[in-house]
C-alpha cells in the first residue's frame, strides 16, 4: 500500500530539504513562492501581445511624432499619391509603405494614424531595426536611444512572454502546495492569518520597487520627449505596482477575515451558557452524592 500524498514527501522525493514539521517553515516558504510569482506574473502581463502592442505604439508615437509630421508634409504625400500607387513617406523616421488610395482621401488625423499604425507594425516585427534598416547608427546602450531600443526589445519578446507564463504557473502551484501545507499545520485559529502574511511580506518587495520607479519615471525629464517616455515606462512600473498590491490586498482580507472569526469564536464562547457540574450524574453511592456522613444521616 502506498503511503498517502505529504508536501513533505513530495519535497524529499524531488530533493529538496524539507522544512521543520511546524507551520512556520512552510510559511516563509510560501513568503518566497509569493514574492517570485509576483514578478513572473507582472513580467508575463508586461510582454502579453495586447499590453506590448500597446506601449510600443505610445513609444513610436512619442518618437517619430506623426502628427507632426503630416501637418508639415500631408500635402506633399498627397500629391506622391496621386502619381503612384505606393507611397514611401519621404523623410520619416521609420520606412514604411502606404496605399495611394488610403492617402489620397485622408484627413490629416487619419493619416497620422495610418502612418504610427504602419510604424507600429514595422517596430513589433523589427525591432529597434525598423528606425535604422541599414544598421549605420551607433548608440550606447545606456543613452536615449539605447534604453528605448532596450525597452522596445523586452516588450516584444514573445519567448519572455512565453517562460514568464510557464514561470508564473509553476510558481501558482508551488504556493498553492505551499499554502495547503501552512493550512495542515497551523492551528485552527491562526491558518488565515498565516496565509495572509505569507501574501502580504511576499509581496510588499514589489510594491516598492514596482511603486518608487513608477513614482520617479511618472515626475522623470526635463523636455516633452523624455518626459513622454518616462511615462511610457512609468505605466509598465504602475503595472507591476498594482499586481503586487492587489496579492497584499488580498493577504490583508485573509488576516483580517482570521481576526473576525476568532472574534465571532470569543463572543459564542462569553455567551455559552456554563455546564452544570452535577447535571446528568448519577451517584453511585451516598458517599459518592457526598451524603455520607452528614448531620442528616447521622441522626
Amino acid at each position: 500500500m502506498h503511503p498517502a500524498w505529504s508536501p513533505e514527501r513530495a519535497l524529499s522525493r524531488a530533493g529538496g530539504h524539507v522544512p521543520p514539521a511546524g507551520p512556520h517553515g512552510w510559511t516563509v516558504l510560501l513568503t518566497v513562492a509569493v514574492l517570485f510569482l509576483s514578478g513572473a506574473l507582472v513580467l508575463w502581463q508586461v510582454t502579453a501581445p495586447s499590453t506590448a502592442q500597446r506601449l510600443v505604439r505610445a513609444a513610436v508615437a512619442a518618437t517619430v511624432d506623426p502628427r507632426g509630421y503630416v501637418a508639415d508634409r500631408g500635402e506633399e504625400l498627397r500629391r506622391l499619391a496621386a502619381d503612384g500607387t505606393v507611397v514611401r513617406p519621404p523623410g520619416f523616421a521609420i520606412p514604411v509603405a502606404l496605399q495611394a488610395a488610403e492617402v489620397a482621401g485622408a484627413s490629416d488625423a487619419e493619416l497620422a494614424g495610418l502612418l504610427l499604425t504602419r510604424a507600429t507594425d514595422a517596430v513589433l516585427v523589427e525591432g529597434p531595426r525598423a528606425f535604422d534598416p541599414e544598421g549605420q547608427a551607433t548608440y550606447s546602450r545606456f543613452s536615449r536611444a539605447g534604453l528605448l531600443a532596450w525597452f522596445i526589445d523586452v516588450l516584444r519578446n514573445e519567448r519572455l512572454h512565453r517562460w514568464s507564463g510557464v514561470a508564473a504557473l509553476a510558481l501558482a502551484v508551488l504556493a498553492a502546495a505551499l499554502g495547503a501545507a501552512v493550512a495542515s499545520r497551523a492551528a485552527p485559529g491562526r491558518r488565515l492569518a498565516l496565509l495572509g502574511w505569507a501574501f502580504v511580506v511576499g509581496s510588499t518587495p514589489g510594491l516598492v520597487f514596482f511603486g518608487a520607479i513608477a513614482f520617479w519615471l511618472e515626475r522623470a525629464g526635463h523636455d516633452p520627449f523624455t518626459e513622454l517616455v518616462a511615462g511610457i515606462a512609468a505605466e509598465v512600473f504602475a503595472i507591476g505596482r498594482n499586481d503586487c498590491a492587489a496579492i497584499l490586498a488580498g493577504g490583508a482580507v485573509l488576516i483580517a477575515a482570521n481576526r473576525g472569526l476568532a472574534w465571532l469564536a470569543a463572543r459564542s464562547a462569553e455567551r455559552a451558557p456554563e455546564p452544570d457540574p452535577t447535571e446528568g450524574t448519577e451517584w453511585a453511592s451516598e458517599a459518592d452524592a457526598g451524603w455520607e456522613g452528614d448531620v442528616l444521616n447521622e441522626s
